[in-house]
């Protein structure tokens, strides 16, 4: 699907696929870890979702932003990082 927002929730029908499919975890990869990446699990986790970080497939630009973005996800988002 086409994303136009750093969220891949906003703007996209993403929440009604997963919800009308019973999906309860997001997995995130990508870029900019800290931008596009972080955006769509803050959104994730507001709407109740599991999240899970693959550390090896996500990046970004700025090294000290990535580091803070998987700190972030772990410790205020409750998210596994693997």
């Amino acid at each position: 699907m086409d994303k136009t927002r750093y969220s891949a929730f906003a703007g996209t029908n993403l929440l009604s696929k997963l919800r009308e499919r019973g999906i309860t975890e997001v997995h995130i990869v990508g870029v900019c870890t800290d931008i596009c990446c972080l955006h769509t699990a803050v959104d994730a986790y507001n709407l109740g979702f599991e999240i899970v970080v693959h550390e090896k497939a996500v990046a970004s630009f700025n090294q000290a932003g990535h580091e803070w973005a998987l700190n972030h996800f772990k410790s205020c988002l409750n998210a596994k990082v693997i």
